[in-house]
């Protein structure tokens, strides 16, 4: 079961999390695994700021595994770019929504420019892209394609965009597709969160009632925020069950799953 990990070893406080990605049995042991998943915390000014992608290459293109983990990268290089290009000291207002957008479209010109590279079409590097930003009063999010991004809130569990499957079924909008749609929220303040790729949709959503699974979400969000378990044993947990014969039996796909609690002090184990 390949299993493709990058540890980030930048000190951080405020958060714990988890990100883990990890290649679907139909991949056997010759295709790798096309979903990528990233997330750091930056310091801006006085204000600390947790960001975070996830990213679904397309089953059919042939370079979708790089499209996942370039627009991952550089989406995120984007938007800590365009946050510390400005004061960090005044209030987000627009900032947040015009930098994901700008961001976006580098991550975009960025496939155009890996696919050139490799002599290839564009649309041979097609992926979806999510990306959570949260800082310390507000939060911002925005999403191309499928997958999910659930924060706990208030009422309760609730995702912030219901996933784009598309015209027809099993089909979704990508990166670089020309007329992709950019989906953009701004909100308040979140303490815990949730990305996930389109593999574990099934799993973590109820499509009848469109909307989160909230038991799956207490459960794996709680083990993240319990700060006596030590994060690379979760992450080992984390990654068994992504692989395990309980999420297999639900799709064959790549699933990538990314948590996050704020917390006192602040850990992380991310991977890619």
């Amino acid at each position: 079961m390949p299993i493709h990990q990058q540890p980030v070893s930048l000190p951080s406080a405020g958060w714990r999390w988890l990100a883990e990605s990890v290649a679907g049995a139909a991949h056997g042991d010759t295709i790798p695994c096309q979903d990528a998943c990233l997330a750091r915390t930056v310091q801006i000014g006085r204000s600390q700021v947790w960001l975070a992608a996830c990213a679904d290459g397309a089953g059919s293109a042939r370079a979708s595994d790089v499209g996942a983990r370039v627009a991952c990268r550089v989406v995120l290089d984007s938007v800590e770019r365009l946050w510390r290009a400005r004061s960090a000291t005044r209030p987000p207002r627009r900032l947040p929504q015009r930098a994901l957008k700008l961001a976006f479209r580098e991550a975009r010109l960025a496939l155009v420019a890996a696919a050139e590279q490799l002599e290839l079409d564009p649309r041979e590097l097609a992926t979806t892209l999510l990306v959570a930003v949260a800082g310390p009063t507000w939060s911002v999010f925005a999403q191309v394609g499928d997958g999910v991004i659930v924060i706990d809130s208030a009422a309760g569990y609730r995702h912030v965009f219901w996933p784009d499957r598309g015209e027809y079924v099993n089909t979704t909008s990508f990166l670089t597709d020309e007329t992709a749609r950019l989906q953009v929220a701004h909100g308040p303040r979140v303490d815990a969160l949730a990305l996930l790729t389109d593999g574990l949709q099934d799993l973590a959503l109820d499509q009848q009632a469109r909307a989160p699974h909230a038991p799956f979400f207490r459960g794996v969000l709680a083990e993240v925020g319990r700060e006596a378990q030590p994060l690379p044993e979760l992450a080992e947990h984390l990654r068994r069950f992504l692989g395990s014969s309980a999420v297999r039996a639900r799709t064959d796909d790549d699933v990538s799953l990314v948590l996050a609690v704020r917390t006192m002090t602040g850990q992380h184990r991310a991977a890619r």
